[in-house]
């Protein structure tokens, strides 16, 4: 079970993937193009090679997607962001951990955290390395919820950058 992230008494299976879409366009294929799960993202076939949880060929099999909230690099609020999440069929004896699922992350997402990780960098690097003041920070997101009604509203704290910054770091312990 080494390797995995552990919940409870349970490994989670949330594997990182590199997508060659912006969360918004991975939002806008499955919600408004999905056809095959195949079609967005190339790394399935992979899978159907070696199932990540027993190691068997031809095993993981597509069950569909959960959702969760997401704000986006640009602080677009996502309330219903899919996510795919697949099944093991058990054919393997070589079973990595207990479970019988295992999702699928955009490699822009944090597991357990609807905050992306290009927005959590992006506030980190205005305090930390521009030098700029949470005051100075918030009005620059009361801009951005300020443009559209589905932009997050921040009510942004030194705390609320501490958390960011330990965010960021769990993130990359993650990865």
């Amino acid at each position: 079970m080494a390797g995995y992230p552990i919940c409870g008494n349970l490994p989670t299976i949330q594997i990182i993937i590199k997508v060659d879409l912006t969360l918004r366009q991975f939002y806008q294929k499955v919600k408004k193009e999905y056809t095959e799960i195949s079609e967005i993202i190339e790394i399935v076939d992979s899978f159907k090679t070696q199932c990540p949880i027993c190691h068997e060929n031809d095993c993981a099999y597509f069950l569909g997607f959960y959702y969760r909230q997401v704000i986006d690099e640009k602080g677009k609020y996502y309330p219903d962001f899919p996510v795919p999440r697949f099944a093991c069929r058990g054919k393997g004896n070589a079973k990595a951990v207990n479970h019988k699922t295992f999702s699928l992350l955009h490699y822009h997402l944090v597991p357990y955290s609807k905050y992306s990780l290009p927005l959590v960098s992006r506030l980190l690097r205005l305090r930390h390395i521009d030098g700029k003041t949470v005051i100075c920070i918030q009005k620059y997101l009361d801009h951005l919820s300020s443009l559209d009604d589905s932009y997050y509203h921040y009510m942004l704290s030194d705390s609320g950058i501490l958390v960011f910054k330990h965010l960021f770091l769990n993130a990359i312990i993650k990865i």
